[in-house]
This record gives C-alpha cells, sequence and structure tokens, in this order.
C-alpha cells in the first residue's frame, strides 16, 4: 500500500471553517447545473461564494457564511460531484478547508475531539481561467 503522508501537505496558506451541512446543499445545488462537474469557491469576506457555468443557462451560484477564516484569501476550482460524495460522507456540525493555494490540494477535515478522517481533493486547472 503506498504511503498516503506525502500526499498530505506540510503546512497551509489558508484555511476557513463552516458547517458541514451548509457546504453540502450549497456543493449539491451549484453542482446540478455544473457544466463538466465543475465548480469553483472563493471567499469574500466572511462568506464562501461556490459558482458553476454553463452555456445555455447562465452562471448559478449560491453562498455559505463562514464561521472563521485564517490566512489568505482564495479561490479554486474543484469537481463539484467530488466535492458533494466527500461532504456526504461528513457527519460533524462544521468541516475545515485547508489550502495550499489556487494550484495545490484542499484537505478537508472534520471538526470533531478526535481526528479520525480527512479528505484530500485537488483542484481542476482551467484554461479558460474559471
Amino acid at each position: 500500500m503506498p504511503s498516503v503522508a506525502k500526499l498530505m501537505p506540510a503546512s497551509f496558506q489558508s484555511e476557513i471553517r463552516l458547517s458541514s451541512k451548509a457546504l453540502q446543499r450549497s456543493a449539491e445545488r451549484v453542482s446540478v447545473m455544473a457544466e463538466g462537474n465543475l465548480i469553483r469557491l472563493t471567499v469574500l469576506g466572511d462568506r464562501l461564494k461556490l459558482l458553476a457555468k454553463t452555456a445555455e443557462v447562465g452562471d448559478v451560484e449560491d453562498e455559505v457564511q463562514l464561521a472563521s477564516v485564517h490566512g489568505e484569501v482564495f479561490s479554486v476550482a474543484l469537481n463539484g460531484s467530488f466535492l458533494t460524495e466527500i461532504m456526504r460522507c461528513i457527519h460533524s456540525e462544521q468541516v475545515s478547508l485547508q489550502l495550499t493555494g489556487s494550484r495545490g490540494p484542499v484537505m478537508i477535515v472534520p471538526i470533531r475531539e478526535q481526528r479520525d478522517a480527512l479528505y484530500l481533493l485537488t483542484p481542476v486547472l482551467t484554461s479558460t481561467g474559471f
């Protein structure tokens, strides 16, 4: 079995905390219209904006209130289906998204007394700048 420790970033530039259910519901709503399952997450002050684009319908966006923001403001494109599936597996009230930058992996960690699981999601690099 390969060592997953090498995949985990040693440090982060940003961390946000928010409601697990709110992120799950928002990701589900936005992913329905996401062309190629692509959604963009952007921190705007104390809110996280989720955006998807479709050629036929236009843009769909939703926002989630953040519990806390630490570090640099970020924007990252992710596979909406993968994010939704990860969020369905998380049962804690809050989740932490830890980022190493717009091209680095996003670590999704349930906020619990015991850290028994974490999820690593790599960003989608786009040529369109979405």
